[in-house]
């Protein structure tokens, strides 16, 4: 009887193993068929143009604003033969230059052929896109006496790169850093006959006074997760589940400043000036709770937030509104997206009903703050759809 009720309970568990690895399997093979360029190709030539909206005529900072208000606007939209024109990368960071007007950004899906490893800007003044240099191609890549892989015929860029919420404007530095790493398994099928180390991930820097790149070693890698400036301490704050560094932009190094915060990855951060604490929202767990993080302390903090809260996302746009005093997200929903405001002081979210965007955004770190013209920018397209360029004023 014991031999019987045995064999059944091996070959129930089996079963059950063997189950899970094919729904695991089919879960993985989905993922992988639904996100590649073909497939996208052959959704949008059956479903057509996802975004239509007209481009608002934008020709001068008072149009700007002028934008109607808890609208978003869309200013631009790439042509594509358009000088420094680019496909949107779901993994790239955005950051914004004050000092010049502009918006940055930087990083790529490293399968992209050409990939592309240029900072774009858009600036605010001139209305239009540009880019720092051309993307340089995989023939000028290469591992330096470092062995950090590097890129360009002088051997002075950094390769192309993932970068998600790992990209900060440093501007008491004027710098542009980038606290990511490489993604081996793309480039060892690529590049086969350089070794690239993984674990050797320098952050990257570009000043602006000095117009070059700089990588830095004794770095800690923040890919798939996030970090953000504190302008009142002019450092930048990574934030990894059992990690929290602070990059100083003189010494150019990090230091360990806390233990424990977000636990998940695809996270974002921002710093909230006016009460000068970070603020924590979306990620992997797909919570929606938000954790605050002070400096100083070994940890962040759950916030309770007793009242009405967005639902929960990965990889959810942040931004730091000075104008409001209030953290903005934009929030996916079934077609559509949805904007909301929290504000730290009252742990209180609020959702602009009348701000809705025209279509889901998907993973985007490309939400920015222009304070010189009081309006937020966001760098979005759908999949097979120019890259574009959306305003709101609150």
């Amino acid at each position: 009887m014991w031999r019987k009720a045995v064999k059944y309970y091996f070959s129930f568990f089996s079963a059950l193993c063997h189950l899970v690895i094919a729904l695991a399997l089919g879960v993985y093979l989905t993922n992988k068929i639904t996100h590649h360029w073909r497939w996208q190709a052959l959704v949008h030539a059956m479903k057509g143009r996802v975004d239509d909206s007209a481009v608002y005529p934008i020709s001068s900072r008072e149009q700007l604003a002028a934008l109607p208000p808890r609208v978003w606007t869309k200013i631009d939209q790439q042509q594509p033969d358009a000088e420094g024109s680019f496909p949107r990368q779901p993994t790239a960071t955005c950051a914004f230059d004050r000092k010049r007007n502009r918006l940055l950004v930087f990083g790529a899906e490293v399968n992209e052929n050409p990939p592309d490893n240029t900072i774009h800007y858009f600036d605010l003044t001139k209305l239009r896109w540009e880019n720092e240099y051309e993307p340089d191609p995989l023939s000028s890549y290469f591992l330096d006496k470092s062995e950090f892989l590097v890129a360009g015929f002088n051997l002075n860029h950094p390769p192309a790169m993932q970068v998600f919420g790992a990209g900060a404007f440093d501007e008491k530095n004027d710098q542009l850093v980038i606290a990511s790493s490489v993604k081996r398994e793309f480039y060892e099928t690529r590049l086969p006959n350089i070794r690239i180390h993984e674990s050797i991930s320098p952050t990257w820097v570009f000043d602006f006074a000095l117009n070059r790149w700089y990588a830095a070693a004794n770095a800690t890698d923040f890919r798939t997760y996030s970090v953000a400036y504190d302008e009142d301490r002019n450092v930048v704050v990574g934030f990894q589940p059992y990690h929290i560094g602070e990059w100083n932009g003189q010494t150019r190094s990090w230091q360990k400043v806390g233990s424990t915060t977000y636990p998940a990855w695809n996270t974002n951060a921002v710093y909230d000036s006016v009460n000068r604490v970070f603020l924590l929202f979306g990620g992997s767990n797909l919570s929606n709770e938000v954790h605050v993080y002070q400096a100083g302390g070994q940890k962040s903090v759950k916030m309770p937030t007793p009242g009405i809260k967005p639902p929960g996302r990965a990889a959810v746009p942040l931004v730091f509104h000075k104008g409001i005093g209030k953290m903005v997200a934009i929030i996916d929903r079934d077609n559509y997206a949805e904007t909301w405001t929290y504000d730290y002081r009252k742990d209180e979210w609020q959702h602009l009903s009348d701000s809705k965007f025209p279509y889901n955004v998907g993973m985007n770190y490309c939400l920015e703050y222009d304070s010189r013209n009081n309006i937020m920018l966001f760098v979005s397209s759908p999949p097979m759809e120019q890259t574009a360029v959306w305003a709101l004023k609150l």
